[in-house]
């Protein structure tokens, strides 16, 4: 059987790995929790699958049921010797005792075997006064036993049939939490369950809730009625069974009557002589090896210890194993299924939000254009002869004495804002007004989240975010990020970038551009290369107006090619490119401005929370998610192949 399971063994390993990957992924970006690690199906992976599938197979049987039904009574004369200490009083067991063949040990480890346990050797008188222990031992020697919370204690049995481990439980209907739990791991971990019943707790609600969990992960379970008066000519055990069955849909291997008998009680427990009569369940010859059966009705004192020796190991094994990877294929398939699902719901979230910013996209303002012409200008100055520098210098200069008389009364007004401040105003009104339609669209979405269950997670980031005082922690720190951009600068560089790349494609243009130049230069043509670009509608009148003009300087001053080229002015084809590339510099700054307005963005809360909603709704197309899948399809097709 170990070479059979090798393969699912491994898979498993691979599995548990992806887990926790996944798992780590959803607590950063989906606010998830680990709650994962206190399902069924995560505890029967832990505790049944990974510590059992490998090295020879072995059997975990498991003495489990409610508060003083004989459980420990029952241990011992399956043990053949007095392991567990017997007494009235309920919810005495509170730690498992595990009993292991004599060899077993040293094949094994238990603590491997039972990794959510501190396994720890039975006292040296062989008896656990569990409750004494929990306030002496466990206490006064904290570094053996750590807090205390899980224990398990271990002793050889010199009776056990080899490769079968027995372990007498917590009660599983214990007002006591911390025993609940014990049993329910100890049951996770069992491959046989022998259920201890008695007239009160056949029909328990907690006795029931346990072996219905226990039929959910295809436990084989044995039934003994225990303190049964005997003998019971009206067969009260069998509407008992009857109602245990329905209620719990377990499907018993066997059922064994252990007889109250007051006058040979005492004996019978000193020397370990309870009769264990069979009642019911002819087992199966998948169960039982050696086509052994039990005869129904005959008082023995080992017939259940016969049964287990008997018991066949690897069928009994393999039934376990498949009933609890048919729950960890199930249980992390749905698991992972929320996960998607809230994914999905954030990608909606998520797209609210996005739509929102990229509406915003077409009303965003254009370079300043004075700014792009100045700069155009000290370019296109570097690109002139040493003598056309001078004579458009002295123009310069002209200009500046002639219009000296307009900048003195233009002093004493309003000093009007400068292109790049202006600049600045409008494209703070279109973030600001763009910021104000994500928090419009993010109040739409919050009627979204609160509507859907898997989103809850976020419900109080959204509310921290929208709050007036987030609202207003967020439009300030955008304000004085943008306060700090030099636009000025960031269009000369632009420009600057963009211009020159733009005359190495266009080699044609730049030889028009230089006669032009000329002509202006010598001929005192009224229209400029900077006017030109300044204010697109002058092309029209540029072009009607200084058509002969322009021919006829461009002759005079004698520049080489200068009528072709002032007739390819006059056609418009260079100004038209020149357009063109103007264009193409506002659609680029308003890229690089937009893209400035998202980085900064990011930075604040609401970004953050936009950026993490986005990656959280790909989570379950990322690869770690797409190959845990996979493997879950694969450990799905194992199942069907055990």
């Amino acid at each position: 059987m170990g070479l059979e399971l090798q393969p699912l063994s491994e898979k498993l390993r691979v599995f548990a790995i992806q887990l926790e990957t996944v798992a780590e992924a959803a607590r950063e970006r989906l606010e998830t929790d680990d709650q994962y690690q206190q399902s069924e199906w995560y505890g029967l992976l832990s505790n049944k699958l990974l510590p059992q599938l490998t090295g020879e197979p072995f059997l975990v049987v498991s003495i489990v049921g409610g508060t003083n039904t004989g459980k420990t009574t029952i241990f011992n004369h399956l043990a053949g010797e007095a392991i567990g200490e017997a007494n009235p009083h309920a919810g005495f067991t509170r730690y498992p005792v595990c009993l292991v063949p004599t060899h077993f040990a040293k094949s094994a480890s238990l603590n491997a075997i039972f990794p959510g346990f501190l396994v720890a050797a039975l006292p040296e008188n062989r008896m656990v006064q569990q409750e004494r222990l929990t306030v002496s031992t466990a206490q006064s020697n904290p570094q053996r036993f750590g807090d205390a919370d899980n224990l398990l204690f271990t002793t050889i049995g010199n009776h056990l049939p080899a490769n079968l481990l027995l372990l007498d439980t917590p009660d599983i209907d214990s007002v006591v939490t911390e025993n609940l739990h014990r049993a329910s791991m100890i049951c996770q971990a069992s491959d046989v369950l022998i259920g201890v019943l008695t007239d009160q707790k056949y029909n328990d609600a907690a006795v029931k809730m346990f072996f219905r969990e226990a039929a959910r992960q295809k436990k084989s379970v044995i039934v003994v009625f225990s303190k049964l008066d005997w003998p019971d000519p009206e067969k009260t055990w069998e509407q008992w069974l009857k109602t245990f069955i329905a209620e719990t849909e377990v499907n018993p291997l066997a059922v064994f009557a252990v007889p109250r008998d007051s006058s040979k009680e005492k004996r019978q427990l000193r020397e370990l002589k309870l009769e264990f009569i069979p009642l019911a369940g002819e087992l199966s010859k998948q169960a039982m090896g050696h086509g052994r059966e039990i005869e129904v009705g005959r008082s023995e004192s080992n017939q259940l210890v016969r049964l287990l020796s008997d018991l066949h190991f690897s069928e009994l094994k393999l039934r376990a194993t498949r009933g609890a990877l048919e729950s960890v294929v199930l249980g992390s398939s749905q698991w992972l299924a929320g996960f998607r699902n809230k994914a999905e719901s954030l990608r909606d979230l998520a797209s609210i939000l996005e739509n929102s910013l990229n509406g915003q996209r077409l009303n965003w303002p254009a370079a300043p254009r004075p700014i792009v012409i100045e700069t155009l200008w000290k370019i296109w100055s570097q690109e002139r002869a040493p003598l056309i520098q001078r004579i458009h210098w002295g123009y310069g200069k002209v200009g500046e004495v002639l219009l000296a008389p307009a900048k003195w009364l233009t002093s004493s007004s309003a000093k009007p804002a400068s292109p790049v401040e202006q600049y600045r105003r409008d494209e703070w009104q279109v973030m600001s007004l763009a910021t104000a339609r994500l928090f419009e669209e993010m109040d739409r979405a919050t009627a979204l989240v609160s509507e859907r269950a898997e989103l809850k997670e976020f419900q109080h980031l959204l509310k921290a975010v929208l709050s007036s005082a987030g609202r207003e922690k967020v439009l300030k720190e955008l304000q004085e990020s943008h306060q700090q951009c030099d636009l000025h600068q960031e269009i000369q560089e632009l420009v600057e970038k963009d211009f020159h790349a733009f005359l190495a494609a266009q080699p044609g243009l730049k030889l028009t551009l230089q006669v032009l130049d000329q002509v202006a230069a010598f001929g005192r043509v009224g229209v400029t290369f900077a006017s030109i670009m300044l204010v697109p509608g002058l092309v029209d009148v540029a072009t009607q107006g200084v058509m002969h003009l322009t021919v006829d300087a461009a002759a005079t001053a004698g520049v080489a090619g200068g009528a072709d080229v002032a007739a390819r002015f006059v056609s418009g084809q260079s100004i038209e490119q020149l357009q063109r590339w103007l264009l193409q510099v506002d659609q680029k700054f308003v890229e690089r401005r937009i893209r400035w307005y998202e980085a900064a963005l990011a930075k604040t809360e609401l970004g953050q929370l936009n950026e993490r909603l986005g990656q959280a709704s790909q989570l379950a197309h990322a690869k770690p998610w797409i190959d845990f899948s996979q493997t879950i399809a694969s450990l799905d097709e194992l199942l069907h192949r055990l």
